[in-house]
């Protein structure tokens, strides 16, 4: 009985060692893979940003876990994050996005943007078609956008920006910080002391 269990266990650690094997060659998902690649001929046609997002048989290029911008859950490597600030080269001129390449990210949490001489959406591509799909969107970073860019790409200013509360964070200080979620913060009061009421 007790050579059965150590062949069971054997064969476990096997399949464990194989399968974490396995997710680091592919890194993440060949939809998400793809819909990367569509991004960046949608931001410069030419190729000459994101330079390591490339498309190959070579697994370890291939990898978009390990490219520029991208950051993967290490569980289910799915994109979590993009960070595609200043990837268009300016000169292009004005950049009209279609928002809907970002669908296939579908655990994408922040999202940042800015510096890439974004004007507006494609019609039917804003942003508000990314916000009933992205449900765990929670940073949309669009910095240099006028006011008049961001009512052309469908985002709803007064409920769902606050300019201050992201210039006072650290690490996204530059960018205009977009809340997708709509939960509403209810402030307690101070429960009151029991020995004070006497």
């Amino acid at each position: 009985m007790t050579m059965k269990k150590m062949w069971v266990w054997m064969v476990l650690t096997l399949f464990t060692l194989v399968g974490e094997w396995h997710g680091r060659c592919y890194g993440c998902l060949e939809e998400e893979r793809i819909g990367l690649l569509e991004i960046k001929s949608s931001i410069h046609p030419y190729g000459f940003s994101l330079i390591d997002w490339v498309d190959t048989s070579n697994e370890s290029i291939s990898n978009c876990c390990e490219w520029g911008g991208v950051e993967c859950d290490n569980t289910t490597r799915r994109v979590i994050e993009l960070d595609l600030r200043g990837v268009r080269d300016v000169s292009l001129g004005d950049f009209v996005l279609n928002a809907s390449l970002f669908l296939p990210f579908k655990e994408l949490r922040s999202l940042a943007l800015g510096n890439n001489a974004i004007v507006g959406c494609h019609e039917n591509q804003g942003f508000e078609v990314l916000s009933s799909k992205l449900t765990k969107l929670n940073f949309l970073g669009l910095r240099d956008m006028s006011k008049g860019g961001l009512q052309h790409m469908n985002i709803p200013l007064e409920e769902e920006i606050n300019k201050e509360e992201e210039a006072s964070n650290d690490s996204k200080e530059e960018d205009l910080g977009i809340q997708a979620s709509e939960e509403e913060v209810v402030e307690t009061p101070p429960e009151e002391d029991e020995d004070n009421n006497l």
